[in-house]
C-alpha cells in the first residue's frame, strides 16, 4: 500500500473520532437538563443578596448623614 494512502487513512481516522468526540459531548450537554434552573437560581440569589446589601450600605450611610 502506498505511504499517501495509509496517510489519507489516518486522518480520516482521527477526523472521525473528532466528530464523534465532539458530537458526544453536544449530546450529554444537551442531557443536562437540570443546569438551567440552578443558573437561574443562583442568579436570583445573586441579584437578590447584592440588592439588599446595597440597600444596608445605602441606609447605614443615610443613618450616619442625618447624625
Amino acid at each position: 500500500m502506498p505511504f499517501y494512502v495509509q496517510i489519507n487513512k489516518s486522518m480520516e481516522l482521527a477526523d472521525s473520532i473528532k466528530l464523534y468526540a465532539i458530537n458526544t459531548g453536544a449530546f450529554a450537554a444537551s442531557c443536562i437538563d437540570w443546569i438551567e434552573p440552578t443558573l437561574k437560581i443562583l442568579l436570583l440569589a445573586a441579584t437578590l443578596g447584592y440588592t439588599l446589601h446595597k440597600w444596608y450600605i445605602l441606609k447605614k450611610e443615610n443613618n450616619e448623614k442625618n447624625k
